[in-house]
Order: C-alpha cells, then structure tokens, then sequence
C-alpha cells in the first residue's frame, strides 16, 4: 500500500492526518529536502528517503518519475508514505501511480493555491489552479470571470516571463495581481510579473475576482454570460425577443463583413467581424437553450467531434504529407459521416441557402471527383462562347434558362483559374461603387446631373477613375 501525503505549502501547513500517516508508516519517502515542508521531518527527526539524488541521475522527468515508481512499487508490501508538496494530487508520480492500477491511498494537503491565496488576503469561493507550465502550454485555457485564478509553480525568471506574456494576453498588462513567494504576498501588476528579482517552486500569482463590467481583457466565459444578461427578463428589450428566424440573415451579412475584412487586409475590422460571425453562432445556440432545443455545450460537442472525426490524420493513425493529403483524408472522412453512397448525394448535401455562383462552384468541384470535367480552362473558356450564342439565339421565354447556363460557364472558367466567383464578384461591385460615385461627384461638382451627360463623357470620367486607382 502506498499512501501519498500531501505536505502543504510550508512547514507549519502539515496536517494532523499527516502527521498519524509518517508516524505509522514502515517506510518514508519524500519527493525533494529543497521544499519548505520538508523542514518537518528534520525537526521532529523523522527518518526518511528524500529523492533529490535522482534528480541529478535522470535524464528527464519521464525518467526521474519512472525510477521513483519503481522505488515505491518495490515495497508494496510494506506501509510506505510518499511525501509530496502541495494538496498530494499534483505530484506527477500520482497520477502515473493510479494509471497503472497501484493501491494508492492519498490524504490532501494545503494546496498551493489556497495558500497563496491566504497570504494575498483574496476570498473567494471558487479557484481556478494551473502550474504555470501548464499555464503558458495550455492555449485554450480561459479563466472564468467569477472565479480567483492562481498560477503556481513559477521557478525562473525564463517561466515568469512567459508567464507575464500569456497573463498579458489573458488579463491585459494593467491588471492588479498578487505575487506570492515565502508565504508573502506583493501586489503587482501583470506587467512586472518578470520583475521580481527572485523565483523558485513556491513562486504563485493569484488574479482576484474581477470586475467582469470593467476588466481589461475578456474571454469566452465573458461571452456567454453577456448574452444571458441580456436574454434576461430584465435584459434587452430587443434581444430577449429574437428567434432563430429574425436574426438568421445576420449570419450572413456578418459573415460576408468579415470576407470584406479579409480581402481588405483590414486588422482591425478583421478583429470586430470575427467577434460578429461569433456572437452569432452562440446567440442561436442559446435561442435554443431557452426554448428546450439545445446548449451551446451541445453545439461545441459536435462542433469538436466533427473536428477530430474529420482529422483523422491528426488525431488518428491515418498520414498526410502535405494540403493536398490531408484534404483528401478529410473528405473521406466527412464523407463516412454523412454516409454519402456516390457524388450525386454529396451533391445534394450543398446547402440552397447559399449564394448560386458558391453553389455552382461546389457542384462542379464535386463532378470533378468523377472525371466529368474539362481537362483545361480553354475548354471552359470554349463553353462559354457557346452559351453566348445560345442565350443570343434563345426566344424570350428561354433566356432564363440559357442566362443561368452562361453564368455557371462563367464560373467553371473562373474554377479552372483558381478565382473564387463570389470574391471575385464582389471585388468588382466594390470596385464599381468606387470609379461610380467618382463619376457621379464629378458631374455633380460642375453643378450638372448625370442624366444630363452625354455617355462619351461619362465614360471619359470612368477611364479617368481607372487611372487614380479606383
């Protein structure tokens, strides 16, 4: 049986519990003597095995906590108490212990968290905890605005630095922290976290609860509980009514606003339409959270088995070696999902609500797959000739049809270019807008209406708009 004790932060934090556990036990081992717990078994001489040895021998940690395994399963028999600092959860060592199936028994200890936390003199009744390894690695991790968050464990100035730029991220540079070390506590701010001057295991920074109206930097968390406030009985006037059919063209235009900033290069505009194509998706999902038809915990389920099931060469045992490999990996994969059983359902899983030149864009890379395609862009560019005429030729009562035909040539031509119709298009509608409204503020700045202009003028004021870069 092997018991793990957890032996707090400092020397006066051992426990009771503790204490009865190294008396009773046959053997002790302690995972470091550098620990400020580790102070106990020296005054109250306690014989014990401490492990700082290994830590020169091993070649890594993978390697130092296998030998110590080793050491402890080696005893089983006996009643032996592995000694660590901390709560006796976040030893590593634990955690490989019990996925190996040993016998283990632990009895916590003050974490280091709530340790900190005492000595900054921060309440509060929910703690987020991460080692700052974990902390600086961890690049989804999003601290809860209601809850304290401590990082600890911050043992260089190399990891405090890395620490203050992800806290820079996180919490913004100006925010007030608290740096822990010794059982003291400084307040700070995020930015001089690489200031201190001093570091070593025991090092922690706690963030309070913050001000979730006024904070720096916000989060996911932040998110969702905004739009709640405002899907409140006391909230929006406005929000509080929406349904899924009154905001469903708002995917849309923002979703098309954010294309605009792409194509913009625009950064800024990149960041607001981003955040907007965002909102709306969580705001559908807890439309639907409120009439009983899903959570936005189910919408980021799927969201995310989707994503692994159609990366199977990333999360799977399939290879890819480059775009062209991993894309094929994920249409195979997405189409075992969908159970497609040939091209035509695949086909007719293209969504209608989509602009038709995207749509004839996604059915003619779909036939491709099966051979029915030209070979080069001069067969396209040929087809396309072809459609003029018959569109020419067609009575009235055709013309729909055969128009429809020459732009799905348009586009085909536009595919075998790699030119995106719908980006394309709307390149030249914006580019149109501009040379348009040139024209047209010339004319009017003679004190003429366009209407009033001969077209041989117009078209001089175009050709001149072209010039300017227009």
């Amino acid at each position: 049986m092997i018991t793990i004790v957890g032996m707090g932060y400092g020397e006066n934090d051992v426990t009771l519990a503790a204490v009865k556990a190294i008396r009773e036990a046959d053997k002790v081992y302690v995972r470091s003597a550098k620990c400020a717990s580790s102070v106990y078994f020296s005054n109250e001489n306690i014989e014990c095995t401490y492990f700082d040895d290994l830590y020169e021998e091993a070649t890594d940690f993978d390697a130092l906590n296998q030998r110590i395994i080793t050491i402890l399963t080696a005893e089983e028999q006996l009643n032996v108490v592995y000694c660590v600092s901390g709560s006796g959860t976040g030893d590593s060592v634990v955690q490989l212990l019990l996925d190996c199936g040993h016998e283990v028994s632990i009895i916590a200890g003050v974490d280091y968290a709530h340790s900190a936390m005492a000595a900054a003199l921060v309440g509060a009744d929910a703690v987020t905890t991460v080692s700052a390894d974990t902390f600086v690695n961890m690049k989804g991790l999003t601290p809860d605005t209601d809850f304290a968050f401590c990082i600890t464990e911050i043992d260089d100035a190399l990891t405090a630095g890395e620490v203050k730029l992800r806290m820079s991220e996180l919490f913004g540079d100006d925010t007030e922290v608290f740096f822990v070390w010794g059982g003291v506590s400084q307040r700070i701010t995020v930015a001089e976290c690489d200031r201190m001057g001093a570091y070593d295991y025991s090092c922690s920074i706690v963030v309070p609860r913050q001000d979730w109206l006024t904070k720096e930097r916000y989060s996911l968390s932040d998110l969702l509980r905004i739009i709640y406030d405002l899907r409140a009985p006391d909230g929006c006037p406005w929000d509080k009514v929406q349904t899924h059919d009154s905001i469903r063209s708002s995917a849309v235009e923002e979703a098309y606003e954010l294309v605009e900033a792409v194509q913009l290069r625009d950064i800024d505009k990149m960041v607001e339409e981003s955040g907007d194509v965002v909102l709306q998706g969580f705001f559908h999902a807890i439309i639907a959270e409120d009439d009983g038809e899903f959570t936005y915990t189910d919408m980021l389920t799927v969201l995310c088995q989707k994503l692994i099931f159609r990366h199977p060469h990333v999360f799977g045992d399939i290879v890819a070696h480059d775009s062209t490999e991993a894309l094929a990996s994920w249409e195979s994969a997405k189409s075992k999902e969908k159970k497609y059983a040939n091209l035509t359902e695949r086909m007719d899983g293209i969504a209608t609500t989509l602009p038709p030149t995207t749509i004839a864009y996604k059915l003619q890379k779909i036939a491709r797959k099966g051979n029915f395609d030209w070979q080069d862009s001069n067969g396209a560019l040929e087809k396309i000739y072809e459609e003029i005429k018959e569109l020419m030729d067609a009575p009235e009562a055709e013309r729909e049809s055969e128009g429809g035909d020459l732009l799905f040539a348009v586009v085909n031509l536009l595919r075998h270019l790699d030119v995106d119709p719908d980006l394309a298009l709307n390149r030249t509608n914006a580019k149109f807008r501009r040379r348009f409204a040139y024209v047209e503020q010339s004319i009017l700045s003679t004190g003429r209406q366009m209407k009033d202009v001969s077209l041989e003028e117009l078209d001089r004021l175009w050709n001149e708009a072209k010039k300017c870069g227009l």
